[in-house]
């Protein structure tokens, strides 16, 4: 028989004159070849990426047989200098042949790409703050100090948002971005007022923009688009000051 796994096996033997022997034959099976632990360390500045086994039973010595990503191979029990995230799985084999094979992931740490953030009108939530994550295993989850769960925030105020990056295999990031306020705007008006008849339309108004960014646009309710306007008769005139950064 073949292919028996370890125990006592009894057997009896007959001659062609029906003499017997009886025996009992005892198949022994070695341990099994057993990864004990495999870890994997993150990328960290290019080509850090390393994985140690620990391996018990079996029969030394052991073979090592690597793979991983880009036709990756290596014999040592342990190997390092990586570069490429993915996955790497090793064959042990031991001195009677028995095989037992173990993968673990490599990634990239956890970090932030691109960060670009926006500056808030002064007094309003107008900001913005845009991330992008790279590394570890996606999907991302985000939690932000002002409980938003997205990964970019949009029409915060001035102030400073951190965030914590967890990914698929519950590896954490963090960062903290302010968000600044431009200046505020403030206008100094000159008002000439109708004079003679009521009727008459002798009034102007001039309005001067200070602080905040320079290049203003006016929009007026009479439709005029200057700082100032001339001609008026007795009413009320609203002007919208728009800032070149938008506010």
């Amino acid at each position: 028989q073949n292919n028996l796994p370890g125990g006592d096996y009894p057997v009896t033997v007959t001659d062609e004159n029906s003499c017997t022997l009886e025996q009992v034959i005892q198949v022994t099976s070695n341990p099994a070849v057993v990864v004990d632990n495999i870890n994997a360390s993150f990328i960290t500045s290019g080509s850090d990426g390393l994985v140690n086994i620990d391996v018990s039973g079996g029969t030394s010595p052991y073979t090592f047989q690597w793979s991983g990503p880009n036709n990756f191979t290596a014999t040592t029990e342990d190997i390092s200098g990586l570069s490429a995230s993915g996955e790497y799985c090793i064959t042990i084999t031991d001195a009677s042949g028995c095989e037992v094979e173990s993968c673990a992931s490599v990634l990239e740490q956890l970090s932030f790409g691109d960060i670009n953030m926006t500056n808030s009108c002064a007094e309003t939530a107008t900001g913005t703050v845009d991330i992008t994550v790279n590394g570890g295993q996606s999907p991302y989850t985000f939690l932000w100090s002002n409980d938003a769960t997205t990964e970019d925030l949009m029409n915060v105020a001035q102030g400073d948002y951190s965030v914590t990056v967890t990914d698929a295999l519950g590896n954490t990031f963090n960062g903290s971005f302010p968000v600044n306020s431009f200046a505020p705007i403030f206008v100094s008006e000159t008002v000439v007022n109708v004079t003679g008849d009521e009727n008459n339309t002798n009034g102007a108004i001039s309005i001067n923009p200070v602080l905040g960014n320079s290049n203003y646009t006016y929009q007026w309710n009479t439709g005029a688009t200057t700082s100032s306007i001339n001609n008026l008769g007795n009413g009320e005139y609203c002007v919208t000051i728009t800032s070149e950064d938008g506010c």
